[in-house]
């Protein structure tokens, strides 16, 4: 396993670190720090394939693990917030559109991993 596929694998224990954050909400400021640990593993996105290019490491398997640890950071962030509604209105007309989006993510994923 080379740094870049760490760093690309890292946003998705960080991505559950944010759903914690945010369904928990176990102190002040909880979801300040979730915000902030988003951005980190959003940044870790440009990195990994910095790294990966910089360091002559690129590869299908990180390529495949980049595009599905992009979709677990974005699906679980909408997925955080409309259980952050927790069945007020936002709940109700959102949830098709995330489970649409979330759907055609996996979808594509899918069909790229069978090609």
């Amino acid at each position: 396993m080379n740094l870049p596929n760490l760093v690309t694998l890292s946003r998705i224990p960080l991505m559950l670190m944010v759903v914690a954050l945010l369904a928990y909400d176990p102190f002040p400021g909880a979801h300040l720090t979730a915000l902030l640990v988003f951005l980190f593993a959003a940044l870790t996105d440009w990195l990994d394939g910095w790294l990966a290019r910089r360091m002559g490491q690129t590869s299908d398997f990180g390529k495949f693990m980049d595009a599905l640890s992009d979709k677990i950071l974005v699906l679980g962030m909408f997925v955080s917030l409309l259980a952050l509604d927790k069945g007020n209105e936002l709940a109700g007309w959102a949830l098709f559109p995330v489970l649409l989006i979330l759907s055609r993510e996996f979808l594509i994923t899918g069909l790229r991993l069978a090609a």
